[in-house]
């Protein structure tokens, strides 16, 4: 609706300019952009850096109406590295941080997921090497904080240890985030996080119900998931790791006895513990377009009286 709402006011303004839509609602859903009076050229579907380029330099013509532009994957290592240098509104003086992507796609296929919805799950990223000279570039210019925001990060685990073990040579005294699905990581990869001046690692365990675990998509083996999970998160608290663990409650099915599974599960996980550093991240189910979710809502109303207020 802001998408809109933005695009209507820069046609009032200039009728003759040229207006694009790209990200992840026109990606999942780009029928929601056509419509009687839609003040928008083009709806590019996927990756947008090849027909942004082409609507800018007039390759791809307006034709009066929108008009839908599919993209293809892009080769990550094809696109020109950023200008950090060239960035001008850099204080040093200041806490600036930077929240960077080395990858692009995510193999797994949570039903909740936005990424999902994409259909883009021809995971890539940058070689380490490339990685780590960008990573470097960043820290060039006295950034206080990264935080690696790729849709799951370190999918591969040579790729993940040789690119922890980089940032461990570097030496860099910048703080880093990481987000990552928590049954990727292994004791070796918690190892190297805690050589890194760590302000969050954020664990996607989403929840501990092995019923809403089924319902999400999250596993196909549940039980396993949640034992591996368990395990994480005591090592990674003796550790002393500060971590979120990321939990989503209200989605379709869940109920009073799956909620009490949670705190089963958090409580079985970190008695005995001599320290803690964790925090608990949860926050309510929202119903993203274009997930498998979405589309599967009737059957939720059916089967579990879900509601959705708003929903287009």
């Amino acid at each position: 609706l802001s998408s809109i709402m933005v695009a209507e006011i820069c046609r009032n303004i200039n009728r003759n300019c040229v207006i694009a839509v790209g990200g992840m609602h026109a990606s999942a859903i780009p029928e929601d952009f056509f419509f009687t009076g839609s003040p928008f050229d083009f709806i590019v579907i996927g990756e947008g850096e090849k027909p942004l380029l082409d609507i800018c330099v007039g390759k791809i013509k307006k034709m009066g109406e929108p008009k839908k532009i599919t993209a293809g994957f892009t080769d990550l290592e094809t696109i020109p590295s950023p200008r950090f240098n060239e960035y001008k509104y850099l204080n040093s003086h200041n806490n600036c941080s930077v929240i960077y992507a080395l990858s692009r796609g995510c193999p797994f296929s949570c039903a909740f997921c936005i990424e999902s919805a994409k259909h883009n799950f021809d995971y890539r990223c940058l070689s380490v090497k490339r990685a780590l000279h960008e990573v470097q570039e960043i820290l060039n210019l006295g950034i206080k904080k990264i935080k690696l925001h790729d849709p799951c990060f370190g999918v591969r685990k040579e790729w993940r240890r040789q690119f922890l073990k980089g940032l461990i040579k570097i030496k860099a005294k910048c703080i880093f985030e990481f987000e990552t699905r928590i049954d990727l990581l292994g004791v070796k990869d918690i190892d190297l996080l805690s050589k890194l001046n760590m302000q969050y690692l954020y664990l996607g365990l989403e929840h501990a119900s092995p019923k809403i675990l089924s319902l999400m998509q999250k596993t196909k083996y549940p039980k396993a998931y949640l034992e591996k999970a368990k395990k994480i998160i005591r090592y990674v608290n003796a550790k002393d790791i500060p971590n979120r663990i990321l939990l989503i409650f209200n989605y379709p099915g869940e109920t009073k006895s799956s909620v009490r599974e949670v705190v089963k599960f958090m409580h079985l996980t970190f008695s005995g513990l001599k320290k803690i550093s964790s925090f608990l991240e949860p926050k309510n189910y929202f119903l993203a377009p274009g997930t498998r979710t979405y589309y599967n809502i009737k059957e939720y109303e059916k089967k579990f009286g879900t509601r959705v207020k708003y929903k287009a």
